[in-house]
């Protein structure tokens, strides 16, 4: 939708942000359809569709001057991934006036245990709606070795194996929605003077990639494009182009298209397989990679931005065999 080029990393991911449709969106269990028959899963940033050119001036301004932006996001961001997309929300919602941003990551406690965390309570100005949002950030390597599970999502695996996509969206729609229907958050918001929400929003946004030898029909949302694959290390090279560079971008910048972030090595087609056997045994996990249009790296360009991404994994990576059960 917003075809711009960015001076800094920030400011190009937060555009990425707002042209993102929800991983939830296809292929939905019945617990999860009966959620979405009575709230919208959607981002917050909806007028961002109807009203593109408004969002255009916006972003552009925000790229011409960014440095309270920086701030903002510095001050709450780390290289957690999930911090530093909380906090591009979080500067949505406080700072353009569709949105009034109530609370951000209120702790629920009960009989001295801590029940969970409201990600973020916001006021949608123009309909006055309350809204609790729940939000997640997530990259899932899809396998036909786990289609036979039966459930729509498990054949999604996070790259760390510990996380699966039906395991995820079930946490957020049937326990971190609900936490503010307890008692625990009812007694806060009466403590703290905080409305009950009218409404419950689950935001998962990510990527979803798919092993190019497997010819099978995963389900893929429409915000994952076929280009985003996985790779066993062993294989990687047949995949690689002479007319690419390539770079293993750092946490937490994997949200949007690499835009040159921070200093990186670029390496080549010949290098990349040796450096990320290297990177992979140091680090002991897959690896995320951009590929750089070579054409990209001119002298009067100060920003390279990718035309795909994929994972590489080790050869014994123990999501090349059926995940366990939850």
């Amino acid at each position: 939708m917003f075809n711009l080029n960015f001076s800094h990393q920030y400011v190009a991911d937060f555009c990425w942000l707002l042209q993102q449709s929800n991983l939830l969106n296809e292929n939905l269990d019945q617990n999860i359809e009966n959620f979405c028959s009575k709230n919208v899963i959607s981002l917050p940033c909806a007028p961002s569709k109807s009203h593109p050119n408004n969002w255009v001036e916006r972003l552009q301004m925000l790229n011409n001057e960014p440095t309270r932006f920086i701030e903002y996001i510095s001050d709450r961001a780390s290289s957690r991934i999930g911090f530093y997309f909380e906090a591009l929300i979080s500067f949505l919602l406080n700072e353009y006036p569709e949105f009034e941003l109530i609370a951000e990551h209120l702790q629920l406690h009960q009989n001295g245990k801590t029940l969970g965390e409201i990600d973020f309570l916001y006021k949608n100005m123009n309909t006055g709606e309350i809204t609790h949002l729940e939000v997640a950030i997530k990259y899932y390597l899809g396998s036909s070795q786990w289609s036979s599970i039966n459930h729509p999502f498990k054949h999604w695996l996070g790259p760390m194996i510990k996380d699966r996509l039906d395991l995820k969206s079930n946490h957020l729609i049937n326990h971190q929605t609900a936490i503010s229907d307890s008692e625990a958050f009812k007694d806060l918001a009466r403590e703290q003077d905080l409305p009950q929400p009218t409404r419950k929003s689950v935001m998962l946004l990510g990527y979803l990639f798919r092993n190019p030898k497997e010819n099978l029909n995963l389900s893929i949302s429409n915000n994952t494009q076929e280009s985003n694959h996985w790779h066993k290390l062993s294989d990687i090279k047949s995949y690689l182009s002479t007319t690419h560079k390539y770079v293993v971008p750092k946490k937490p910048y994997w949200l949007g298209p690499y835009h040159k972030s921070e200093d990186n090595n670029f390496w080549s087609s010949n290098d990349l397989p040796t450096e990320a056997r290297r990177i992979i045994k140091e680090w002991k996990r897959p690896i995320l990679v951009s590929a750089i249009p070579i054409i990209e790296f001119t002298e009067e360009k100060e920003f390279y931005k990718e035309d795909k991404r994929f994972f590489i994994v080790p050869d014994n990576w123990a999501g090349l065999s059926k995940p366990n059960q939850p």
